[in-house]
């Protein structure tokens, strides 16, 4: 048994995993919060906006005077939007990848039990190592146009976020901005993040782990016969 290939096997089980947790955790978060006080008042608000590759979720909390109001929605993402677009098609190309990547588990126990040779299984990893980094990829790449094409303005119904920040979230698949929201008394320097989330972060994760797997897989020694009995490495051929 191919002790580097079974390895290989291990991690290219835990790359699997990690790869269907994409389909259960955020690829792209936009998150705000700030406070204030006025005339012995304190008011603020926090939220998020977790995009998820079957829906989003919006999350808001407004504290006035001690007293929090939250919102919590979660809404199906239109499939004509653009940002439903390219995170639909973000989802086909995760589904790609996770079945590359049950190929790949293949590929390494058929490598460990010497039933093919050790270059053609680390050729069947490489299409998983390929999509593993080309999904977060293509959705960085995407994403903030799509988001600057719909125009979104506001992260719920009450605050409107400046279109100067708008602007630069449709820039920038990573950034952070300081915004005013609101106006007159009740006036908030609200500090605003966006970025990749824990799904896209981990898709790059499975495309290293995958690196590893086809290392070890190429790295192996095919499996050896010995001739007439002999057991001498120099009586040994390669069996295919």
């Amino acid at each position: 048994m191919n002790r580097k290939a079974i390895l290989g096997a291990f991690i290219a089980s835990a790359t699997t995993i990690l790869l269907m947790s994409v389909f259960i955790t955020p690829w792209y978060t936009i998150s705000l919060n700030g406070s204030n006080s006025s005339f012995g008042i304190d008011y603020g608000v926090e939220g998020n906006i977790d995009v998820y590759l079957t829906h989003e979720e919006r999350y808001v909390v407004v504290e006035v005077g001690g007293m929090n109001q939250t919102q919590l929605d979660t809404e199906e993402l239109d499939p004509g939007s653009p940002t439903g677009k390219v995170v639909g098609s973000t989802a086909i190309l995760a589904i790609l990848t996770v079945t590359f990547s049950a190929v790949s588990l293949i590929a390494a126990l058929l490598v460990a039990f010497g039933k093919i040779n050790p270059k053609l299984g680390g050729l069947l990893v490489l299409p998983v190592l390929i999509f593993a980094f080309l999904t977060p990829l293509y959705f960085m790449i995407a994403l903030p146009p799509a988001i600057g094409e719909e125009a979104e303005t506001s992260m719920d119904s009450n605050i409107e976020v400046p279109n100067s920040t708008v602007e630069k979230i449709s820039t920038r698949f990573f950034g952070s901005d300081t915004a005013n929201l609101g106006g007159g008394f009740v006036s908030l320097s609200v500090n605003i993040t966006w970025g990749g989330a824990i799904a896209w972060f981990m898709s790059l994760i499975a495309g290293l782990l995958s690196l590893i797997t086809m290392t070890l897989i190429f790295t192996s020694k095919p499996k050896e016969v010995c001739l007439y009995g002999q057991h001498f490495q120099d009586s040994c051929l390669y069996n295919p």
